[in-house]
């Protein structure tokens, strides 16, 4: 008589284990392929643009080759191509907490920080022209706080 609860009662853990084990699975399956997904869909993007710009820039060289004496009117305006333009990246973040270490070496961080602040306030009329000072101040000032927001 004892024996029946024992045996239910490591059956229904035994279980949820098995369960649990299943759900896990089943979340990391769906995060590989949503993974997947992005990135064929980004190489995609990518493809699809250099194959545009492969054309723009055959069309302007046969152009040019033809007509030597015709001046240099038709080449494109100095558009950003995607690795400038940042693709894929609307929801990413950057992380400036490297720059609060000492033993770091954060030249191109910072490079890539003042661009993004001049991007973000640059056109505003409160804004330094040469945001290097003011970044310099907010890093020391981050430095000296006690909790690191």
């Amino acid at each position: 008589m004892n024996l029946l609860p024992f045996i239910i009662i490591i059956i229904l853990v035994l279980g949820m284990f098995s369960l649990s084990q299943f759900q896990r699975s089943h979340s990391l399956e769906k995060e590989k392929n949503l993974y997947i997904i992005y990135f064929k869909g980004l190489r995609q993007i990518r493809n699809d643009l250099e194959n545009a710009y492969y054309e723009k820039a055959k069309k302007i060289l046969s152009n040019s080759k033809s007509d030597p004496t015709k001046e240099t009117s038709n080449t494109p305006k100095d558009t950003l191509f995607f690795r400038e333009r940042m693709l894929g990246w609307s929801s990413g973040k950057l992380n400036l907490s490297s720059l609060l270490n000492d033993a770091s070496d954060s030249l191109g961080l910072k490079e890539i920080c003042i661009k993004y602040l001049l991007l973000l306030y640059g056109h505003t009329d409160f804004f330094p022209k040469n945001p290097q000072y003011l970044l310099d101040c907010v890093i020391e000032k981050l430095k000296t706080e006690q909790e690191i927001i």
